[in-house]
Formats: structure tokens, C-alpha cells, sequence
């Protein structure tokens, strides 16, 4: 799909054909730069005809933007925003959408933030962050929080006490940072994880406790050798593996009762050894990255399977979310 489809980029000075009607298949309009505030209140009456799009305030090395995010004061009702910029001082002006924002990405600052201006976001139920910051105790306080997404952020730090929302979608990028994977009992629901590029973490064993798990991706983890287990995965349908180096037995699978989709690729092992751990599951579709194109083609004509894509990872549909109109 064309990039100018999901994407609608603007700027300043805003024209008319910037506010044109969007695309069906839009996904996010880009703020690049800053806009003024009488620019910013008309782009978001755009916004409001388009519930599930996010907003995305982009700011290049060496480009000016804005210094905080007291542009949301132009902004009341937005729904979903990705604030990228390493020169924001703080997050105080969340507190224009509090009662509206269901989803926010927060990417890396200079200097050490505080997230305790998130504690007034009551509807945010999807989050995302990565990089230094301070009060991590308000993240546990969100009592509408389902998803949360951690990069270079450790996850102790974060769920180490109580936790007031219900989370059902988590992902780890470089966030574990031990050699096991802890997960407390607030993370009992969890329906998707995804445990990326983590050079520590090689026993991920907690993760067969996950009754209500539906979605795994293990994504380049050098040190793991060994899968959890699955038989106590009876949601499980979707595993995807990635950059497994070390990773020599892939039996464990056979134990994952409601396992439709596999996408397999980077793992130290032989088609036939593949072939035979994925022999009787209930499998749909399946994607195998193995040595050869020769090898990949044969395995999965000797499984009859389709292939299994590779680009949609699942998700928890915007579709859940409630809007109000």
C-alpha cells in the first residue's frame, strides 16, 4: 500500500489541500515540525472526522519544534497521539486531552521527564515509551491501561508493585535485562507479548503460565536455548520465532494444543527436525525461514500448509476501543 495512503504529512504554513478529506486506509497524520495554534485547533477538526488516526508530532535532528506538548490546548477530543522529539521538557500538557486520549507513544528525551502528568490520562488504554524517565509509578496507576509497549525501559521498574489497570498486550524491546524473565501476577491476562532484541534474557519459563495467552514473538534473543512450556498455553494460536542463534530444539511446540499460525525464521535448525516438531498440530498456515529457499519450499510442501504473513502481526483492534461521538 502507497505510503502516502496510511500517511498524511504536514506543516507550516497549513494549506487547504493538507486538510483535504482523508484516505479510507489512513492510519496516522504527521505534524512535521510545529504548527501554530489557530493551525493546530483547524487540523484537528480534521481529526475529529477521523476517530481511529493518530496524530504524530515528528521533529528531525536539527529542526526546530516545539519545546513541551501545550499544543494539545488547540486539540481537545484527540483520541491518539505519537510525540517524537528528544528536546520536550515535560508532559504537563497532556492534561488538555485527559479525558480523551486512548492511545500515546512517548519517544526518547534529552533529559530525564517525569510521567506523572500520564496519572490524569483516565481512558489511555494503549501506551508506549522508551528511554530515561522519572516516576515510573504513575505508569501502574492507569486504571484503563490494557497495552504497553518498553523499549531500554526495565520492566521491574515499571510493574514492580501494584497495578491498577488489566494489561492485555505487552511488549519488551531491550526491557528485560536479566537472565529470566520475571512477570508478576498483574500480568496473569496477558493475551500478546512480544520479547525483543534482549541479549540477558535466557529463561523465558514464566511464560508458560499465561493461560489467556493468543500471540507470542520471540525477536532475536541470543541467550535463549530452550522454548517455555506450552502445554498450559490452551489459547496460544499465533508463535512467532526470529533470531533464535541458540535455539536447537523446537519439540517444545508439539505441546501447544491450539497453535493455527507459525512463523519461523533465523533458527539454528534443519528442515526435517522442523518438519517433524510441527507433525499433528492443528496448524492453518505456516512461514519457515530456513538455510535454503530449496529446504523452505520443500517443508512446506511436504506440511501442505499456506504461508503465514508475515507483516501483520495481531493486535487488539482499534475496533474495541470506544468512541465517543
Amino acid at each position: 500500500m502507497r505510503a502516502d495512503l496510511l500517511r498524511r504529512t504536514v506543516w507550516h504554513p497549513l494549506t487547504e489541500e493538507m486538510l483535504r478529506p482523508l484516505a479510507p486506509e489512513t492510519v496516522v497524520v504527521q505534524v512535521d515540525g510545529t504548527l501554530t495554534g489557530p493551525e493546530f485547533a483547524r487540523l484537528n477538526e480534521l481529526l475529529r472526522g477521523y476517530p481511529t488516526v493518530s496524530l504524530r508530532v515528528f521533529v528531525f535532528s536539527g529542526q526546530s519544534g516545539p519545546s513541551d506538548l501545550d499544543f494539545l490546548e488547540h486539540m481537545p477530543g484527540l483520541r491518539a497521539l505519537e510525540a517524537g522529539w528528544p528536546d520536550i521538557r515535560d508532559f504537563q500538557g497532556l492534561a488538555a486531552v485527559a479525558d480523551s486520549l486512548v492511545s500515546l507513544s512517548l519517544g526518547s528525551t534529552r533529559r530525564k521527564t517525569s510521567l506523572e502528568p500520564l496519572r490524569r490520562l483516565t481512558s489511555l488504554v494503549d501506551l508506549s515509551w522508551g528511554g530515561s524517565c522519572a516516576d515510573l509509578a504513575a505508569i501502574a496507576a492507569l486504571p484503563s491501561l490494557r497495552e504497553l509497549s518498553l523499549t531500554a525501559v526495565p520492566l521491574t521498574e515499571v510493574l514492580g508493585g501494584p497495578f491498577s489497570g488489566s494489561l492485555e498486550a505487552l511488549t519488551l524491546h531491550s526491557a528485560v535485562r536479566q537472565a529470566r524473565l520475571e512477570l508478576p501476577e498483574s500480568l496473569n491476562g496477558l493475551r500478546f507479548l512480544q520479547v525483543e532484541r534482549d541479549t540477558k534474557v535466557a529463561d523465558i519459563d514464566a511464560v508458560g503460565e499465561l493461560r489467556h495467552l493468543e500471540f507470542l514473538s520471540l525477536d532475536h534473543l541470543p541467550a535463549l536455548t530452550r522454548l517455555p512450556a506450552f502445554s498450559g498455553l490452551p489459547r496460544l494460536e499465533r508463535l512467532e520465532l526470529f533470531g533464535l542463534k541458540r535455539l536447537a530444539d523446537l519439540s517444545a511446540v508439539k505441546a501447544a494444543p491450539a497453535l493455527r499460525e507459525i512463523v519461523l525464521s533465523q533458527l539454528p535448525l534443519k528442515a526435517p527436525a522442523v518438519v517433524e516438531a510441527l507433525a499433528g498440530l492443528p496448524l492453518r498456515k505456516a512461514t519457515l525461514g530456513l538455510d535454503s529457499r530449496k529446504e523452505e519450499q520443500a517443508a512446506m510442501e511436504q506440511m501442505l500448509l499456506p504461508s503465514a504473513s508475515r507483516s501483520s502481526p495481531w493486535s487488539i483492534p482499534w475496533i474495541r476501543r470506544p468512541i465517543d461521538r
